[in-house]
């Protein structure tokens, strides 16, 4: 499963940040979807790595559907 924050309309933040006040907590929004992870060689891998490092975040390389 791959998470990311959620694309929401202007309603739908206010709603939240309504809550937010309400519970006096921080409240993320997130949406999931499947994803298998791809198939890699150790090339590949290391690429991935190595760009990682360079940007400084997590890369996740994924399946086609």
């Amino acid at each position: 499963m791959l998470c990311n924050y959620s694309n929401l309309k202007p309603t739908d933040v206010e709603a939240i940040q309504k809550l937010e006040g309400k519970l006096a907590k921080v409240i993320l929004a997130v949406s999931c979807q499947d994803a298998k992870p791809a198939s890699l060689k150790e090339e590949e891998l290391s690429e991935i790595r190595k760009l990682e490092s360079e940007i400084g975040v997590a890369l996740v390389a994924v399946a086609n559907a």
